[in-house]
């Protein structure tokens, strides 16, 4: 039953007048400290009072040990590792002792084998002791990676202690994400909500796992609901919430709103900042705005190499600061080398705005070296050798391969078809890859406009040639050619 204030006061009042009477009782210094950590938050008060205890009683463990959890509570971890240490020398059968000494060392110094040591001595002398399965659990699945005996220990510590949710948690997350169990995932994160409902890591990733894994998007929405309900300050949970948004129910609204709030709770949180830059771009056009996210992420985390290839994205493609989106480029390059897309886009940038081939031909190259079936990379690199390199069989080459490996590419055929059909005369050919790419697309302008060209000049079918240009030029009136206008009767 928990004391009332005033219980809590009077036994510090007893404690403190214990002490004037004898100043040199361990026990009570002891006892006194306990109460001004744990009831009191006065933390240097019990400090001193550890510390007494522990100079009267040097030999003590229980002291030692208790000093080390304050110390570690106060972010002081190699006092704590010190007092653990010498709490598990002094009671070398304090299962407790050996837990305590065992999780700080494992955390402080990575010293993981002695820590495994520990908390099978410790589980030999108590084997119901479910802290110590826990951490050992947390141990095996984090550090040892032996994910059976990992599932084992919280599986123990569970059938110990079924009414810490924690226990539930971590193993639903390493049977999701180490062992593939989903469905035994979803038990366990069910589970641990049916001991406390108001757990807010449990309905976030119980809500990230029925959107990865069970498709039920409208449930995992209302679990992120649940847990911004629990704790509204926890930006995960609106960051999860955005991309769901995002890519489940085309909110693109409602995402920004959530990357935004979880910004206002953490301006530093990276892939937000990129995220929420990448729809401010895509979807309001605002280039500037996106721009300073990117740039913001890449001031947090200078070696995000996300932040670099989209800030790089967005000065290049938007902005035309061609030189600063190569240093981003080749920055983020530097920390990932192995990425195809920053390769492409780094090579089309070379190629479009430094005249730079022989780069441009290498960043293409190790594109495809990495991603080999990759039509974007055949492609671009086609676009290359066709308009700046004027080498017409190997583009040829590549726009067939782009198709080999996606038919469906229209920009594929669009190329394709024009460059056949200009250098080297298969009229038939061209013909069906452009009219191929149109029924890919809405709307192609500048294939409607080479189609046209195409059937008035080699297949003299003018009533089909105005058609498909009049189709380009409402479409994209800046493609107004005078001459095949003029040609077709349309002037």
């Amino acid at each position: 039953m928990e004391k009332e204030e005033w219980e809590y006061k009077q036994e510090r009042e007893e404690y403190e007048q214990q002490l004037l009477i004898n100043p040199d009782d361990a026990e009570a210094h002891n006892e006194l400290a306990n109460l001004l950590e744990c009831y009191f938050n006065d933390n240097e008060g019990a400090r001193l009072h550890y510390e007494r205890a522990i100079e009267l009683e040097p030999e003590n463990g229980t002291y030692h040990n208790d000093l080390a959890v304050l110390l570690e509570d106060m972010n002081d971890n190699a006092g704590a590792l010190e007092h653990y240490k010498v709490a598990a020398e002094l009671a070398p059968e304090e299962a407790l002792f050996l837990v305590n000494y065992a999780s700080l060392l494992s955390d402080f110094t990575s010293d993981y084998d002695t820590a495994y040591a520990l908390y099978l001595r410790a589980l030999e002398l108590d084997p119901f002791n479910a802290r110590g399965h826990f951490y050992l659990a947390f141990l095996l699945n984090e550090h040892l990676r032996d994910y059976e005996q990992a599932k084992l220990h919280y599986q123990l510590a569970i059938d110990i202690d079924p009414a810490d949710p924690h226990q539930y948690n971590n193993l639903g997350i390493l049977m999701e994400h180490k062992l593939g169990d989903y469905a035994g995932a979803r038990e366990m994160y069910e589970k641990g909500l049916e001991a406390d409902p108001f757990d807010a890591d449990l309905h976030n990733n119980l809500a990230n796992l029925l959107d990865d894994h069970f498709g039920e998007y409208q449930l995992a929405k209302e679990h992120y609901m649940y847990a911004m309900d629990v704790e509204p300050d926890k930006p995960r949970v609106y960051y999860d919430l955005a991309i769901l948004l995002r890519s489940r129910f085309q909110d693109i609204a409602g995402a920004k709103s959530n990357y935004e709030q979880a910004l206002k709770l953490d301006p530093d949180y990276v892939v937000a900042l990129i995220n929420l830059g990448v729809l401010v771009k895509d979807y309001d056009k605002d280039y500037e705005r996106a721009r300073g996210l990117f740039e913001r992420a890449v001031t947090v985390r200078p070696e995000s190499y996300k932040a670099h290839f989209n800030l790089g994205a967005v000065l290049s493609m938007h902005l035309a600061q061609y030189d600063k989106a190569r240093e981003h480029y080749e920055h983020g390059l530097s920390i990932r080398p192995d990425d195809a897309e920053a390769h492409i886009e780094l090579a089309n940038l070379l190629d479009d705005h430094f005249a730079d081939y022989d780069a441009a031909r290498a960043h293409y190259e190790r594109a495809i070296e990495l991603e080999p079936e990759n039509p974007e990379a055949w492609y671009e690199f086609g676009v290359m050798c066709c308009d700046s390199l004027n080498d017409y069989n190997t583009a040829k080459n590549y726009f067939e391969k782009t198709l080999e490996l996606d038919p469906g590419y229209a920009d594929a055929h669009y190329r394709l078809g024009k460059l056949i059909g200009e250098q080297f005369e298969m009229f038939d050919a061209a013909k069906e890859h452009l009219e191929t790419a149109l029924q890919l697309t809405d709307s192609f302008p500048k294939c409607e406009l080479a189609l046209s060209r195409l059937l008035l000049a080699k297949f003299n079918d003018p009533a089909a040639a105005a058609e498909h240009y009049k189709h380009a030029i409402a479409a994209e009136p800046d493609l107004a050619d005078d001459t095949l206008a003029g040609a077709l009767g349309l002037s």
